[in-house]
């Protein structure tokens, strides 16, 4: 079995072929919080703090919720500092390998962190108050489901993505084709908000009997298979062609006819690539370079 990232840069292009990596490309990129640092981190603090206040539910317990009291805490305020603490460590490491060509790429490696750790915050949440009405063997089974699920989907994709590099695999099959196409177009959206509407259909009331704690649970796992979803068609196809974009730079850049100093910004031109074996000096270069200074 051929591996997903030792691809040849020819084999690499192919990835461009799939529909929801252009979708990415050309409507994924925010460009007002990417090129604004004091906007993206106002943001950032803001979803921070919303999940630090999650963690706090724990302490505020509702008596008439419909899951009861939980008793031991899976998900404590201090897990949430580490995961900000492992959040910039993320950004801070892949800074380093930031040109102006890979930038979009990276800002959605960055929030894509950000949203793993926002579905693993809501996941623990779910544990801890789940854990007393469903007993740790229910627990367990639950689990065990939402991750056989995740490995069919990934798996699934994983054979898809090999189809379009190395002619290997299997062909995308229909179930397949109306997934991208319902993410593409936002209908999942569409359809979570459905069974929000079916599962409590007065916003303002919730319902605290049994139908209350299945409807609780089924949005819990619904919640897991969208993102799960979300995860395995649209970000990790996305930056797989990110990496080989950054692995076949000199390659990419080529195929695009852009000069080094467009390609990859003066910042990291003068940096990283001017006077090292890597430079291609030439006029239109220069010409470029002087116009700046």
């Amino acid at each position: 079995m051929k591996n997903l990232f030792n691809a040849s840069f020819e084999q690499s292009i192919k990835l461009l072929d799939d529909q929801l990596i252009i979708y990415m490309i050309e409507k994924g990129d925010p460009k007002s919080l990417r090129s604004r640092p004091i906007l993206n981190t106002f943001f950032s603090i803001v979803i921070f703090s919303i999940i630090y206040l999650i963690s706090r539910l724990f302490y505020h317990q509702d008596p008439n919720s419909p899951v009861g009291r939980a008793e031991i805490n899976f998900f404590p305020s201090w897990l949430v500092a580490m995961f900000l603490f492992l959040w910039l460590l993320c950004i801070v490491f892949i800074k380093r390998f930031v040109y102006k060509e890979i930038s979009q790429v990276v800002f959605l490696l960055n929030a894509n962190n950000l949203l793993i750790i926002m579905l693993l915050s809501a996941n623990l949440l779910c544990i801890t108050f789940f854990l007393k009405p469903l007993t740790l063997i229910g627990l367990t089974v639950l689990l065990g489901l939402v991750l056989l699920v995740s490995c069919v989907i990934f798996i699934n994709k994983k054979r898809s993505i090999e189809y379009v590099l190395y002619g290997t695999g299997r062909k995308k099959d229909m179930l397949e084709m109306l997934v991208e196409k319902a993410i593409k177009y936002g209908w999942i959206v569409v359809i979570v908000v459905m069974v929000w509407k079916i599962v409590f259909p007065d916003s303002d009331e919730v319902r605290i009997d049994f139908v209350g704690f299945i409807s609780t649970l089924g949005l819990w796992i619904a919640m897991n298979i969208v993102m799960i979803f979300g995860e395995a068609y649209l970000f990790f196809p996305y930056l797989l062609h990110g990496y080989y974009k950054h692995k076949y730079s000199e390659e990419y850049r080529n195929r695009e006819g852009k000069s080094q100093l467009e390609w990859y910004g003066e910042k990291y031109f003068m940096k990283h690539i001017k006077g090292t074996a890597m430079e291609e000096v030439s006029h239109r270069e220069i010409k470029l370079f002087v116009q700046r200074k």
